[in-house]
């Protein structure tokens, strides 16, 4: 019974953090609190060091910067930290040295995803009966659709580039049938396509090509061979179900009609950049003041480009220093992944690896990131570091 209880407090931390539900008129105490707090008192692998001391200083550091002295914004900066630390704390005392742990959580996140996924998919053509769903079940007021558990098309957007790169390049990595990976890249692609998910396509389609690349070598040209002329056929499927009236990424491309130019909104902020090359917190400038008249952004809209929002506040010097600083770990990790790439031992660490990078690729386009606690980056994050630690370290070098 005591495991039970465990395992459902468990869940709740990763529900709640997979799709950034901290306060709300349900929860009236942040949720880490009621789940992560109760799981590293009552259920923690005792005698574990601390492993990511480096990582929640950075962390700490670079959201005080950007919200704290930038932005203006306490709250934000108190929520984000509280949501990274928790995150940090889940990992180093509750799933500790325990690979069965790390195995549960990693598939109850992923499970969650699929879930959210499937209601998205439920939601193009159920409409308003899911949206009550969505609502209820993310105790949050629904602002787009069609989406999953979340309030925003954007924010789901996150949820499905870690999923359906996981499950391509875990499909990849286990040798599974030819046509079993050709079915996961189809539903990837659907899944995309009905959740109109433009910068989701991109970062899938590039950390596939990444992974493709690196894992096959001169084998590769074959297989984006053939992705490609699946990619030809499901194009011109694509243009036939726009006659079925649903909500789709051409769709959603007519009816924004180029009103937000992605390339116009990087070179307006690079040009901030070049003004302000030291940082705005080092001019005494935010975003509003700098862009007033600046036709690329009315009434303060930003550049959907969240790490080059964070560089314009920090500077290009500070910034990537403290990015670079925030993701050593994973570049470590990612080297020794490379190294070992046909190893069946790393095959689940490639997989969180290449999810992590998809994930960050589509914070080009929107405003979160891990710099904002976004709840599928900082557990990918946290995962990827946790499964390196368990391969590298034996269990005498984690104890105090």
């Amino acid at each position: 019974m005591v495991k039970v209880f465990g395992l459902l407090l468990a869940v709740f931390f990763i529900y709640t953090l997979t799709f950034d539900i901290f306060l709300s008129n349900f929860f009236r105490i942040p949720t880490p609190l009621l789940s992560c707090i109760p799981l590293i008192i009552f259920f923690r692998i005792k005698n574990m060091q601390f492993l990511y001391g480096k990582e929640m200083a950075f962390f700490i550091a670079s959201a005080f910067l950007y919200y704290f002295i930038g932005v203006d914004n306490i709250v934000a900066f108190s929520v984000n930290s509280f949501i990274f630390v928790t995150t940090a704390l889940y990992f180093n005392y509750f799933v500790g040295t325990d690979s069965r742990r790390f195995n549960i959580s990693v598939s109850l996140f992923f499970v969650l995803l699929t879930i959210s996924t499937v209601i998205m998919l439920l939601n193009q053509f159920m409409g308003s009966d899911i949206v009550a769903i969505r609502a209820l079940l993310i105790d949050n007021e629904i602002r787009q659709s069609p989406s999953g558990l979340s309030a925003t098309i954007f924010g789901f957007g996150y949820q499905l580039a870690a999923l359906v790169t996981f499950l391509l390049i875990y499909c990849f990595v286990k040798r599974k049938n030819v046509w079993i990976i050709a079915a996961v890249f189809i539903l990837g692609l659907v899944s995309i396509y009905f959740g109109l998910q433009r910068s989701v396509l991109v970062a899938f389609l590039s950390s596939g090509l990444m992974f493709v690349v690196l894992y096959y070598k001169s084998r590769s040209a074959v297989i984006l061979g053939v992705a490609f002329a699946f990619g030809l056929l499901l194009y011109n499927y694509a243009l036939e179900s726009q006659k079925l009236g649903t909500d789709n990424i051409l769709a959603k491309s007519d009816r924004d009609g180029g009103t937000e130019s992605r390339d116009g909104m990087v070179a307006g902020n690079l040009e901030i950049i070049t003004d302000y090359p030291y940082g705005l917190i080092f001019y005494g400038k935010d975003w509003t003041e700098v862009t007033i008249g600046n036709p690329v952004f009315p009434n303060g809209l930003t550049s959907h480009n969240a790490y080059l929002m964070y560089i314009t506040y920090l500077g290009p010097f500070l910034g990537i220093g403290l990015l670079f600083l925030l993701h050593k770990s994973i570049i470590e990790a990612f080297r020794y992944a490379m190294r070992n790439i046909n190893q069946v031992d790393v095959s689940l660490l490639i997989c969180l690896l290449f999810a992590f990078i998809s994930i960050c690729i589509n914070a080009m386009f929107h405003n979160a990131s891990i710099i904002t606690a976004n709840g599928p980056t900082v557990f990918l994050f946290f995962s990827v570091l946790h499964l390196r630690t368990l391969i590298k370290m034996n269990d005498s070098t984690l104890y105090t």
